[in-house]
């Protein structure tokens, strides 16, 4: 059984996070959330990973949301989606990544300007139901 990662599993403190939250109208912010809207967002968001030649992994649920596994340029990175079961519109999307041992040692984080995320904000931005509320690293 594969075990959720990143900040969602036991090992948070070997993970860089950035967090973007968003927030959407039409198909996804009009009902409330279920495993169905769930699972079709996580579907858009690994086509358009995909779409942008990267390599997506086949959405994960969990009791939290979805996490999709990408390789890109060398790095595994998880993204996690989700949002509160009262919340109609309001999602949030974290992009996690292993830490290697010296950015450990010198207390580096997952900076915003970080493409992966770069490119997160991107595709959500691109997407006219969407709009980018905030991103932070870690949160």
């Amino acid at each position: 059984m594969h075990t959720p990662v990143g900040c969602f599993g036991k090992d948070a403190d070997t993970f860089m996070a950035v967090h973007i939250q968003f927030m959407a109208r039409g198909a996804h912010g009009d009902c409330h959330r279920d495993d169905e809207t769930d699972l079709t967002l996580a579907g858009w968001l690994k086509a358009r990973l995909s779409d942008s030649g990267l390599k997506a992994g086949s959405p994960t649920r969990y009791e939290w949301g979805f996490e999709i596994p990408i390789r890109a340029k060398g790095y595994e990175y998880f993204a996690g989606l989700s949002t509160r079961k009262n919340s109609r519109s309001n999602w949030h999307l974290f992009l996690e990544r292993r830490m290697s041992i010296r950015d450990r040692l010198q207390g580096k984080s997952l900076p915003v300007t970080e493409p992966m995320a770069l490119l997160l904000q991107e595709i959500i931005a691109q997407e006219p139901d969407f709009r980018v509320v905030s991103v932070q690293e870690r949160w």
